[in-house]
C-alpha cells in the first residue's frame, strides 16, 4: 500500500493520535488526502508545484540541448577526423600505386631497351655477316 508524507497545518486530533503544527507523518495515500483534501489539516510533503515540475522540465530541457549540442559538436569533430584520415590513407594508397606504376613502367621501359638493343646487335651482326659473305662472294669473282 502506497504511503504519502503529510505536515500537518495546526494541532489535529485523529484516530491515529494527536499532532501539532509542523509534525509529520506518512500515511495511507486514501488517509493522507482526507487529512489534505477534507479536513485540511495538513499539506502533502515532497509535493512539487506545477511551477516547480515546470522548473524542473525547463532545466532538463536545457541540460538535454546542451548534451544534444555537445554529441553533436563530438560527432563533427569525430567525422571531421575520420574524413581527414580517409583522405590521408587515401592520399598514401595513391602515392603507392603511383610509385608501383611508375617502377613498373621503369622495368618495361628497361627490359624494351633491352630487347631492341639485343634486336639491333643481332641485326647489325646478321648485317657484317651479309656483308662479309657478298664481299667475300666478290673477292671470289675477282680472281
Amino acid at each position: 500500500m502506497e504511503q504519502v508524507k503529510v505536515r500537518f497545518l495546526g494541532t489535529a486530533v485523529t484516530g491515529v493520535g494527536s499532532f501539532s503544527t509542523g509534525d509529520e507523518r506518512s500515511f495511507d495515500a486514501a488517509f493522507a488526502k482526507h487529512l489534505v483534501e477534507e479536513a485540511k489539516a495538513a499539506e502533502y510533503v515532497d509535493v512539487q508545484t506545477s511551477a516547480q515540475i515546470e522548473e524542473t522540465v525547463t532545466a532538463v530541457v536545457i541540460d538535454l540541448e546542451a548534451e544534444k549540442q555537445r554529441l553533436a559538436d563530438e560527432a563533427a569533430k569525430s567525422l571531421e577526423a575520420e574524413k581527414a584520415r580517409l583522405a590521408d590513407e587515401a592520399n598514401k594508397a595513391v602515392e603507392a600505386e603511383k610509385q608501383r606504376l611508375a617502377d613498373e613502367a621503369a622495368k618495361a621501359i628497361e627490359a624494351e631497351k633491352q630487347r631492341l638493343a639485343d634486336e639491333a646487335a643481332k641485326a647489325i651482326e646478321a648485317e657484317k655477316q651479309r656483308l662479309a659473305d657478298e664481299a667475300a662472294k666478290v673477292k671470289q669473282k675477282s680472281k
